[in-house]
């Protein structure tokens, strides 16, 4: 018999919370309550889907849009933006349509999402995206048929991070492996196995935690296993301050923007720094590359990002029914931009396998305006968009139109 995990969630402004049961609402009780409708750009009810967790344990970085009482709002029909939407505001639509093929993109997560395939299935042929060429679905040591636990909160997590691979990369074959927990020593296992697996370009990571000296144990584990692979991470959901695995400097740490449309502007669209996405400099990783940053010898978070406020939110379709909803939800947090991230590199199939080339003339859009928190004046970029590098959305989000230098 499966075994049910019950799930912990937070809102955005308390740090913990108490444990809630996973709810066996069906998807078509969830979707038949009424809802004020979903506006991009509009100030909505949002939460944090996982908890904060203890040091030497990751959560997940999404964040969900919930009525007033803080239940997730599912619906019948998509709401936020799809993958048309995405591929028009970072310039990806020919890419996408083109390039891909034969490239894999690998999720690591915790627990198991046991309607993963049939989930992902329905996104894509609700949005005419084709079939995807392959998906996997294994345990942290590979196995497909003693997977973790089921957790409703991750598997939010799970669909929104295959959800986003399948916006910026269609062509690609997605893995998924789950770890069996969310501890780091669970989550860095999957990562190694994640890398290993041949035609694997890139391994997302939608989870993190505060630092602490232990994070150097699990450093190597989250260092790119061939030439041409990324290992992407979430900056964070909280604002300013940096936290791992994203601060690790083998790892391209994902920030996130607020996405709105401009119809006045030759691109059509505009970004500004996210509130909550995370920056920072690290406490204890020294800086390998962009060491021109405020912080100096430490690594500086982050080097890149794509759409994460949840108010300008991503289309997603989970329906492992979590807090009484499933169906049609919309999603932000740097959960949504790393696994991005992961797709547009896996459609530039560059052989970079580090940070480091965006800092060279990567072809991006830069984000100047927006801020995360208050940091000290000396350190100001760190917390504050502007012109080049910050700390909130890195060098910049991708700009397919200048053939993806960089990524």
């Amino acid at each position: 018999m499966r075994r049910f995990r019950t799930a912990a969630i937070a809102t955005a402004t308390i740090a913990s919370a108490a444990l809630v049961p996973l709810v066996t609402t069906t998807a078509a009780e969830a979707n038949s309550a009424h809802h004020t409708p979903y506006v991009a750009g509009v100030s909505h009810h949002t939460k944090r889907v996982c908890a904060h967790t203890h040091a030497g344990a990751g959560a997940c970085d999404a964040t969900v849009w919930t009525d007033a009482a803080g239940t997730p709002v599912a619906n019948a029909t998509p709401a936020g933006y799809g993958p048309a939407d995405l591929q028009s505001a970072y310039k990806l639509s020919s890419l996408a349509a083109s390039n891909g093929a034969g490239r894999t993109v690998a999720i690591v997560d915790a627990y198991d999402d046991p309607t993963a395939a049939q989930d992902l299935a329905t996104y894509r042929s609700t949005y005419g995206l084709p079939t995807v060429p392959s998906f996997r679905k294994v345990s942290q040591t590979g196995s497909t048929t003693a997977l973790p636990a089921v957790d409703g909160g991750w598997a939010q997590e799970i669909s929104l991070d295959l959800d986003m691979v399948s916006a910026a990369c269609p062509n690609c074959s997605i893995l998924l492996v789950e770890g069996n927990s969310a501890s780091f020593a669970d989550l860095s296992t999957a990562v190694r196995y994640a890398k290993a697996q041949p035609g694997v370009v890139a391994v997302s990571n939608s989870y993190g935690g505060g630092e602490s000296p232990g994070e150097t144990s699990y450093a190597a584990s989250y260092k790119p296993a061939v030439s041409g692979q990324w290992i992407t991470a979430s900056s964070g959901d909280s604002g300013y301050g940096a936290q791992s695995p994203a601060v690790f400097n083998t790892v391209v740490a994902v920030g996130g923007t607020s996405l709105s449309r401009a119809s006045s502007t030759a691109r059509g669209w505009s970004e500004s720094a996210w509130s909550g996405a995370g920056s920072g400099c690290s406490a204890y990783i020294a800086a390998t590359f962009n060491t021109s940053s405020p912080c100096g010898s430490k690594r500086a978070e982050s080097d890149v990002s794509a759409v994460a406020d949840p108010n300008t939110g991503v289309a997603v379709y989970d329906s492992t029914a979590y807090q009484g909803s499933a169906g049609w939800l919309v999603f932000g947090g740097t959960s949504a931009s790393a696994p991005f991230i992961g797709g547009v590199h896996a459609l530039a199939g560059s052989a970079s396998s580090s940070a480091a080339s965006l800092y060279s003339g990567a072809s991006v859009f830069d984000v100047r305006s927006g801020s995360n928190g208050r940091c000290r004046k000396t350190i100001a970029a760190v917390c504050t968009a502007g012109t080049g590098w910050d700390g909130p959305t890195g060098v910049g989000t991708p700009n397919g139109g200048g053939g993806l230098t960089g990524f």
